[in-house]
């Protein structure tokens, strides 16, 4: 990505850090308190003085336990960004997500999974549970007019549980983009399976996860982070345009090359600010398709993609699939994180890489 801290072109804003669920690989200290309109305009201005943002996240704990929710999206979108909403979907229905559009929300991101205990799902949940779940969300969101994400949380070191979820999300239209996280178990506390056995942290690598979306699904990433001083690939980024036309699907497979760079660069060089959350354009989509084929020399296979999406019926879409590989401690006792984070924290008059906003660097706590 051709970003560093200064122009990354996304914050986060904690607007509580209640929740209403615990998540097996959960790294958030939990508690009672709710921001007040005042104290989200102070974080505002901190995050857009630090970074020319176009998307501003909202987050937890879980910010739909916020009475004030709404007020807040309307705050934001003040500031002429994307609003971008993390949520667990819980008190979510039609009548709560089109007070939320109608306030500004642009985005709304859904993190379902079977490592949470949920009131909306079996207590020992199967991945077809999840997925009905998360086709409930998504549809109820995308009629309101929300672009929808989902996120999962990878446990163990196969990708089983990855290839469900990468599934769904190509069989979905709805669905625009895929955050993937790796596991990893806080030191501060040992979570158990309901079997009673100790939850494994992954162990799976930005290596691994490359090569099963190649080998599985053919398809290779544009761009990644780097982390801190390290040759070690942070996060990785991937573009997939898609065809639908009924059950059927055709797929452009994107060959990362110098275009990607300067597509990125284009927005930052007229507005001053890079594109965070993309939200679908059929125009843009097969823009970016064929400018990509012309300079892969794959004009043949960008043809037979407009074929298809010239087909009476047919919808256009992409698909964005990122994954986090998550913090790794050094042995000095420091935390080796993303070289710019571009979910990091505002707190206490700074950004902070969200994995280490509650437990700090090094053992250091950072406190709100």
């Amino acid at each position: 990505m051709p970003w560093n801290n200064q122009t990354a072109p996304n914050f986060m804003i904690e607007v509580t850090n209640a929740c209403n669920l615990k998540c097996r690989a959960c790294y958030k200290k939990h508690g009672t308190t709710f921001k007040t309109l005042e104290q989200v305009r102070q974080d505002l201005d901190v995050g857009t003085n630090l970074r020319p943002v176009h998307t501003v996240t909202i987050s937890g704990g879980e910010p739909t336990l916020h009475p004030e929710l709404c007020r807040i999206i309307e705050l934001v979108k003040q500031c002429r960004v994307h609003v971008f909403l993390l949520t667990n979907g819980v008190l979510l229905d039609r009548k709560y997500l089109l007070q939320l559009k109608q306030s500004g929300l642009d985005s709304i991101l859904f993190h379902v999974d079977g490592g949470q205990h949920r009131p909306d799902l079996p207590s020992e949940p199967e991945f077809v549970d999840i997925e009905k779940r998360l086709c409930e969300l998504a549809h109820l969101a995308a009629d309101c007019g929300l672009d929808v994400s989902v996120s999962a949380t990878l446990y163990g070191n196969k990708t089983g549980s990855l290839r469900e979820m990468a599934d769904f999300v190509f069989r979905t239209p709805e669905i625009t983009f895929l955050f993937i996280s790796k596991g990893i178990i806080p030191e501060h506390h040992t979570p158990v399976n309901d079997d009673g056995t100790t939850c494994q942290q992954s162990n799976l690598s930005a290596g691994d996860i490359q090569s099963f979306f190649k080998t599985d699904y053919s398809i290779e990433p544009f761009a990644y982070i780097p982390a801190q001083a390290s040759d070690r690939i942070s996060w990785l980024s991937y573009f997939v345009p898609i065809v639908y036309h009924g059950q059927q699907r055709s797929v452009f497979r994107i060959r990362s090359n110098w275009l990607d760079t300067w597509q990125m660069k284009i927005p930052q060089l007229l507005i001053g600010r890079y594109i965070h959350k993309t939200t679908q354009n059929t125009g843009l989509t097969l823009l970016r398709a064929g400018l990509n084929a012309i300079t892969t020399l794959r004009p043949i296979q960008f043809l037979r993609f407009v074929v298809a999406a010239l087909s009476p019926g047919s919808m256009v879409r992409h698909k964005m699939i990122a994954y986090d590989t998550g913090p790794i401690r050094r042995e000095d006792g420091s935390v080796e994180h993303c070289e710019y984070c571009p979910t990091a924290i505002v707190r206490g008059g700074v950004l902070l890489p969200c994995c280490v906003a509650d437990y700090g660097d090094g053992g250091q706590e950072n406190t709100p």
